[in-house]
This record gives structure tokens, sequence and C-alpha cells, in this order.
């Protein structure tokens, strides 16, 4: 009954927590906590036993119902460790324009990947090189034609607070008779 949220959905939630907690309080990841590189380093390591250990089904009772929450976990405490701007490496190696561009692309990256890697729907369109290249084309198709235009619409939105044009009146109105 908790198969799919212990093999799928626990990234999402701690995903979502996580962006959460950085809009409530922006300022948590000054917190030295995030500047230390042994806990990196502990991350890095934990995301690589629990990978292993997951897909090898080793110290199973642990790391299958719970390998993927604390790979999520792990990689959610790097992502905090170098979100700030800074002269780190791997801040610089994240900010490059290929990584901000893939960045941008993610989620059509994302909802595209799965028709070219493992689907049994146009199997030719399966090969390697040639389904990356696809999945790159669709899914800056998909970004510019769909996901901007709505994304567009959002900053149109918020911009015009339309809240406040609309009033709302559940009062009956009084009917005149002549």
């Amino acid at each position: 009954m908790l198969a799919p949220y212990f093999s799928e959905g626990d990234a999402i939630m701690i995903g979502a927590l996580g962006g959460i907690m950085l809009f409530e309080n922006p300022s948590m990841i000054k917190h030295r906590v995030f500047n230390s590189y042994i806990l990196q380093l502990a991350a890095i390591v934990i995301i690589g036993t629990f990978v292993y250990l997951s897909g090898y089904g080793k110290l199973a009772k642990i790391a299958l119902p719970f390998g993927n929450a604390i790979i999520s976990i792990s990689i959610l405490f790097l992502i905090f460790s170098y979100i700030t701007p800074s002269e780190k490496v791997i801040y610089k190696i994240l900010n490059n324009k290929v990584m901000v561009h893939t960045g941008v692309l993610s989620y059509s990256l994302y909802i595209w990947q799965q028709y070219f890697l493992s689907s049994d729907y146009l199997p030719v369109l399966r090969f390697f090189p040639i389904n990356i290249v696809i999945i790159y084309l669709v899914s800056l198709a998909s970004y510019y034609l769909w996901e901007s235009q709505f994304l567009k619409l959002k900053r149109y939105i918020s911009k015009n607070d339309f809240r406040s044009n609309f009033k709302f009146s559940f009062a009956r109105k009084k009917q005149t008779h002549l």
C-alpha cells in the first residue's frame, strides 16, 4: 500500500518541503552547517552508499524503505549548501551557461525524457545519441511554445493584482416593484 510513496513520492515531497522551508526562511541557508565541507562530503558519501545499498538489495530493511528519502534529504542539503552566490568551484560549475540552460529546460526535460529513453512507443527514437538530441529539441520547443507562455501569464497576473478589481457580494439585492 505504501510502496509508491517509498519508491517515488518521497523525493518530490522532500524537495517541496525544502522549497517551502527556504521560502519561509530564506536566511536559513546562511547557517554555518551548509558551509561545512565535512557535512557536504558526508552527504555525497551517504548518497553513494544508499544508491549502492538500494541497487544491490543490501541492508534492505533500511535501504529499501528509506533509501530514496535519505538520498533526497542529502541532495537537498547539497542544494542548500551551494545555492548562495560564492567563489566555490561547485557554485561556478552549477551556474555556467550550459547548467543554467539545462535548469531552465529541466521541467520540459523531465516531462519528455520518458518517451525517448524508456518508452516502447516509437522504439526507433530510443537509440543513443539520437534520443538525447530529440529530447533536447522537443524540450526546447515545449519550453518556448508552452511553458514560457504560462510563465508570462503568471508574471502578468502577479503584476496586475486582479483580486482588487473583483468585488463579490453575497447579499441579496432588493427588488423594486413598480
